[in-house]
């Protein structure tokens, strides 16, 4: 797949959409997704905010390569945090994100059995992408910690531990994947893989009460 280009009348029909609200982008900005993310970055700091999250016709992309999403798309919605309440909205998003994700999760379990390889494989890969941007979040949190009155080292050493283990679980994913058995991936995604997003929500949960207590 590749980046489809705009047309020298800026006709092509594309929606553009921040925090739940349509914006008009300059047509020179039209011409590729990258540009297109570029731009609501900058408005997105004009705003005081971050960008944060980007989707495709309703498909989150990975944030660092937006670029590889299909010719016909139709829609760019884009998601931001303001800068004042950075720390809690990013573990708010980060929190929200996950338990979506967990939720896709229980229902790709039992589609990976009755699917055939290349199908399984394919959603599997594409939960993935979701969740790796949600571990970006998850791994950026520590550095946002300066309340002296919570254990800061206390969370911050989970979350570190916790985000860094996500390579060991992608690792042993890897693993499994090689094996192209559904009924070993079922299993790898209901017992090993949904405990690991299970605790990270629960502690989410946790640090966010801490810093708002």
């Amino acid at each position: 797949m590749h980046e489809k280009g705009y047309n020298n009348e800026y006709s092509w029909p594309v929606k553009v959409i921040m925090d739940e609200r349509p914006v008009n982008l300059p047509p020179r900005c039209m011409k590729s997704v990258a540009l297109i993310k570029t731009e609501l970055e900058i408005l997105a700091i004009r705003r005081k905010r971050v960008l944060a999250r980007l989707l495709i016709d309703g498909v989150e992309v990975d944030m660092s390569a937006p670029t590889h999403v299909a010719d016909d798309f139709s829609t760019v919605e884009a998601e931001t945090v303001g800068f004042n309440d950075f720390r809690n909205d990013l573990i708010l998003i980060a929190r929200r994100r996950i338990l979506k994700l967990q939720l896709e999760l229980d229902r790709l379990v039992p589609l990976v059995l009755i699917n055939d390889w290349l199908h399984a494989e394919t959603l599997v890969h594409d939960w993935l992408v979701g969740f790796r941007n949600v571990i970006v979040l998850v791994a950026f949190l520590p550095e946002l910690i300066e309340d002296e009155a919570m254990d800061k080292e206390r969370l911050s050493m989970f979350l570190t531990r916790h985000a860094g283990s996500w390579k060991a679980v992608v690792a042993e994913l890897s693993d499994v994947l090689e094996d192209k058995d559904t009924e070993e991936l079922s299993d790898f995604l209901a017992l090993e893989l949904s405990k690991w997003v299970g605790e990270l929500v629960g502690y989410l949960d946790s640090l966010h009460a801490d810093l708002n207590s």
